[in-house]
């Protein structure tokens, strides 16, 4: 992929960053990268984690597209504030409620290129629930909260005052929530450092009811470098999670109790998707050249099949299981792309010289597929700022959603699929077809 030149102020990385941010924009994993340079891989670690930090940004991703610019209001923050504060709230609040009405639209045959024309006045489908991470009561720590669309009903559904609960997804009946919980765990120092480390920081798996009853812990689950929300499974019986269980990095499945985890594939793993059938997940996988691309496996774990050669990460199944979106750089720039569930007939739908992109400023996360599948929701710099756009499955026709000067993330699509919700400085709801201002759904920080 093409580089972008060092901005006009070089001091804001160390050398030895600077030469990291040029391997993390080749899309190089990290041991390649500790190969490269000749360091370790804790050492690689260090360095991606000072580069997030100083550039502001909370994922690999939004450090490779990175350039010298304003800082957004969220660039004062601490990194971990970003990413269990502004991360899981973007992640969350962007619609990942709809993420189970996503999987109940009738099954097809359409090849990329067919379209439906947007409504010019579309019908008022925006009271529904949207679950999102935020600072608890007077600034302690981050809790779960659920609110409907049109900004009634906010209720603090998890509120732990020593845990950081953030990522969360509700299942597709919207009558649970998954989440994961940061817990500070006491160790015992090593005799050889009786000053040393006295307590660690441990990710766990957990489920619970919609009013935060049967709070239920599911599993460990150490974190990669992106910072994605669990999937549930289209029948709500199971997850889907990237994590280091044991030390081995990749995609996991487990019971909605807590029962059966398994690695789904012996290979590194990231972003999962699952088939609207249930039957498969897609993800990304970087080989031994550090170029990710997009696999796709029985949920067993059985017959893998590599779908893209050219490179390709964040896949997305389309809700009637024809299609998968995801993004590449390919072509020299980030870009949105569609292909069939086979890997055939893979097409640029964002065609656009500004980095098109999907998750900024956090995470892996995916495209939003329209609930009728026929358009994909990103994100896109084309017109100077981060604005919120939608393309048929063709690319014939681009649309602005959002049309204000804010920095808009994370955008998905309402069950009606004729609004989009997007975080700016709060949470957005905007009619699909671009058509009025973006309106806030309520304020926050709370009191702000």
């Amino acid at each position: 992929m093409r580089r972008r030149g060092r901005p006009k102020h070089p001091d804001i990385l160390t050398p030895r960053e600077w030469e990291v941010l040029a391997l993390l924009r080749d899309r190089l994993a990290n041991p390649e990268i500790a190969e490269r340079l000749g360091i370790t891989r804790d050492a690689v670690k260090y360095h991606v984690s000072e580069i997030l930090s100083k550039l502001a940004v909370s994922s690999r991703e939004e450090a490779a597209l990175w350039h010298p610019s304003e800082r957004p209001w969220w660039a004062a923050w601490p990194l971990w504030a970003k990413i269990a504060g502004v991360a899981t709230m973007a992640a969350a609040v962007a619609g990942l409620a709809v993420l189970g009405w996503a999987v109940i639209a009738t099954k097809g045959s359409r090849e990329p290129g067919s379209a439906e024309t947007l409504n010019t006045v579309p019908p008022v489908d925006s009271d529904f629930p949207i679950v999102f991470s935020g600072p608890g009561k007077e600034g302690s720590a981050f809790d779960i909260y659920a609110v409907s669309a049109d900004g009634s009903g906010l209720t603090d559904v998890v509120a732990d005052p020593d845990a950081e609960d953030t990522l969360p997804a509700w299942s597709p009946d919207r009558s649970r929530i998954a989440y994961y919980s940061f817990q500070r765990e006491p160790v015992t120092p090593s005799p050889d450092d009786p000053k040393g480390t006295t307590a660690v920081v441990n990710r766990y798996l957990y489920v619970t009811n919609a009013d935060g009853s049967n709070k239920t812990r599911l599993t460990k689950a150490p974190e990669l470098e992106n910072n994605i929300p669990p999937v549930w499974s289209p029948d709500g019986a199971r997850l889907a999670f990237e994590s280091e269980l044991g030390g081995q990095p990749g995609v996991y499945v487990i019971n909605a109790d807590g029962s059966g985890l398994y690695k789904l594939i012996n290979r590194p793993g990231e972003g999962p998707t699952w088939s609207p059938d249930g039957a498969r997940i897609a993800f990304a996988s970087a080989g031994n050249g550090g170029q990710e691309d997009i696999y796709v496996v029985a949920v067993d774990g059985s017959d893998p099949v590599r779908l893209t050669t050219a490179g390709g990460f964040n896949p997305a199944w389309s809700p009637d299981g024809v299609l998968i979106a995801f993004v590449s750089a390919r072509d020299g720039n980030f870009e949105i792309y569609v292909m069939r569930s086979d890997g055939a007939s893979q097409t640029n739908i964002s065609r656009n010289a500004a980095p098109d992109f999907s998750g900024a400023p956090v995470g892996h996360h995916p495209p939003a597929w329209s609930p009728d599948s026929t358009r994909v929701a990103f994100l896109s710099d084309r017109d100077r700022n981060t604005q919120v756009y939608t393309a048929p499955v063709d690319g014939s026709s681009i649309t602005r959603v959002t049309l204000d000067g804010r920095n808009h993330q994370l955008p998905e699509w309402s069950p009606g699929g004729t609004y989009i919700v997007s975080w700016a400085d709060g949470p957005y709801l905007t009619a699909a077809n671009g058509q009025g201002e973006p309106q806030r759904i309520i304020q926050w920080p709370m009191g702000g």
